[in-house]
């Protein structure tokens, strides 16, 4: 599924959300992380059939079926947005099930 759902604690209710933007594709084992309003994911796994909706430079490491991507993407929780990270240097290779931290240096 390529859904996205809100928990509202004071109900314990869920409720799939409206998202705008360019989604990325649904995956599974991905890494994520929370940068003040925004959430943000790298890598997973997706289906063989999604690699055309990985931005430009995302490798994908995989056979015909499914494959592991190194792709970024933020979703702006105020704006309820999804759009690709455009990083610099050398990325990670692609990868599934890992975790990363957020870090603030010298501030």
């Amino acid at each position: 599924l390529n859904e996205m759902l809100s928990l509202d604690y004071e109900n314990m209710t869920w409720k799939k959300l409206e998202v705008n933007g360019n989604k990325p594709p649904g995956r599974s084992s991905y890494g994520l992380c929370a940068v003040g309003e925004k959430l943000v994911i790298h890598g997973g796994t997706i289906s063989a059939a999604d690699r055309e909706k990985l931005p430009t430079g995302a490798q994908y490491n995989g056979n015909s079926t499914v494959g592991c991507v190194n792709d970024c993407w933020q979703f702006c929780l105020r704006e309820v947005l999804w759009s690709p990270v455009q990083t610099c240097g050398h990325p990670p290779s692609p990868r599934r099930g890992h975790s990363f931290t957020a870090i603030t240096i010298g501030r």
